[in-house]
């Protein structure tokens, strides 16, 4: 198993320390890739694809959220499962923590603001192949749209051709 970690790169505004390099560092456990955030920087797809190309099977996401964001980070958190194909164990020590399949099913859960202390538990399948985002990113939604602009503008032309006829 192989697992990667790294500092943490996007800090939310006024946090007192330092921002990391980003670096991913690889460690494997029985043949398994496993991979580490650092809380909000599973927002940003930059980083997290690259643990997608790597073939991380699972991701640990140590957070702390305050109330009023919890559940909109929790969401992407489940986004970053599924857009790469690693599972995520996410510790809150406020907020959501939680155990997300690669499919982004959440498997377990505990909202510590409403539930308290404690922990989630779960078993994940991890898989070894790369998605088309974590391999190629947004590019695949802007190479859609122009797609479908020149598809529109091609049956214009035609209905334009056929009133003329």
């Amino acid at each position: 198993m192989q697992i990667q970690c790294r500092t943490l790169l996007y800090l939310t505004p006024f946090e007192p320390w330092g921002k990391g390099d980003g670096d991913l560092k690889t460690i494997d456990i029985d043949g398994i890739g496993v991979g580490g955030m650092i809380c909000h920087d599973d927002n940003f797809t930059k980083m997290t694809r690259r643990y997608g190309r790597s073939n991380v099977g699972v991701v640990a996401l140590p957070t702390a959220d305050w109330t009023t964001v919890r559940k909109i980070h929790m969401q992407s958190s489940t986004s970053r499962a599924i857009e790469s194909r690693y599972a995520i164990v996410r510790g809150a020590a406020n907020g959501i923590s939680a155990v997300i399949s690669a499919k982004g099913k959440v498997l377990d859960q505990m909202d510590h603001y409403t539930q308290g202390p404690g922990y989630v538990i779960a078993n994940v399948n991890v898989y070894d192949n790369k998605t088309i985002y974590s391999l190629f990113g947004d590019w695949i939604v802007a190479a859609s749209g122009a797609y479908m602009v020149i598809i529109i503008c091609n049956l214009k032309l035609k209905r334009k051709k056929q009133k003329n006829s």
